[in-house]
């Protein structure tokens, strides 16, 4: 067995994963066959949310209440920090993922590795321009997909550190669309990040894979969510080259996100954000133990002072007892 001399990896948050993804993935392969001893990486981002970011969807009961306009509800999809740009976990774009290479290379075995991690050997890449078959590769390629909320320390630029630590210090190159910022951290860049051109078909074909968006699939969804109307659905299907059954879409991205958008609740506040873990323990405390009411000290008071009369009345009669018995 070869020793792996560098890795050629993505990432992302594939909201949901479309074929534009997969054609830059299709890139990489290449790209990984082509170089020696070279493996290949997909890691699939993780974010924590927040409950701000739960708070926009009323904008988006508010464009639905006036309009059905597929571009009007795209830039409510499009909006930033919120559970409309970001309805999907890391689990449930995991399973898309492999969904579409099972149908890919159905006679492919995925494995697993350690916990959030899956492997996949393949030998070729789905055709996108013809829409169906293969194309074969130079050689067989190690694909490993990483779900980064089940892998600590992978999630965005991190996976770059944790590919170095893991194999010790060798090459890692990202594999990123064209359109992308040159923002890269000065050690990503150090690694010659691999650009793909990501320019748009010129044809009409609204479905061709470089015209394919997270935020278009999303809006599709919404659409059928709330009209019924079979013709979003198809849509959402046709954009997947019908790799994927309608019964798919509906598991494994219609459902997923109008449950992320609708139907998730947000994450509650921490104790430790709103009075500190000091506060609450101390209101807990007050809670069990209620300051006594007025009505409750004066009964109190009122009992120990009969039990002073008692005591005083008692200790005069034993004096009285013992003067008799002394006359």
């Amino acid at each position: 067995m070869s020793v792996t001399s560098s890795i050629f990896f993505m990432l992302g948050r594939f909201q949901p994963f479309t074929l534009g993804h997969l054609a830059l993935v299709n890139e990489m392969l290449i790209k990984t066959a082509e170089t020696p001893d070279s493996i290949a990486y997909l890691f699939v981002s993780h974010k924590k949310l927040k409950p701000s970011h739960y708070k926009k969807v009323a904008k988006l009961h508010e464009v639905l209440a006036e309009s059905q306009d597929p571009s009007d509800i795209k830039r409510v999809m499009k909006t930033k920090d919120s559970i409309m740009d970001y309805p999907l976990d890391a689990t449930d774009r995991v399973r898309l993922v492999l969904a579409l290479f099972r149908k890919i290379y159905p006679e492919v075995e995925i494995s697993t590795g350690i916990r959030g991690e899956y492997v996949i050997r393949v030998s070729s890449i789905f055709n996108l321009e013809s829409r169906r078959g293969n194309i074969p590769l130079s050689r067989e390629v190690e694909l490993h997909i990483i779900n980064s909320s089940k892998v600590e320390n992978t999630s965005g630029y991190k996976a770059h550190s944790w590919l170095k630590r893991k194999y010790n210090n060798i090459k890692a190159s990202m594999v990123t669309g064209s359109n992308r910022v040159l923002d890269f951290q000065p050690l990503i860049m150090a690694n010659n990040p691999v650009r793909i051109n990501r320019n748009e078909d010129n044809s009409t074909d609204s479905n061709h894979f470089s015209k394919l968006s997270g935020s278009k699939i999303r809006t599709w969804c919404i659409l059928y969510h709330v009209t019924r109307d079979e013709k979003w659905l198809n849509s959402i299907v046709d954009s997947y080259y019908k790799l994927l059954s309608h019964e798919d879409v509906l598991r494994l991205i219609v459902e997923p996100i109008i449950k992320g958008i609708f139907g998730a609740q947000p994450p509650p506040k921490s104790s430790a954000s709103v009075t500190g873990p000091t506060g609450t323990a101390r209101t807990k405390r007050r809670v069990s133990s209620p300051p006594k009411s007025a009505s409750a000290t004066g009964t109190a008071r009122t009992k120990r002072k009969t039990s002073q009369v008692n005591s005083s009345t008692s200790v005069g009669t034993r004096r009285s007892k013992r003067l008799t018995r002394r006359g």
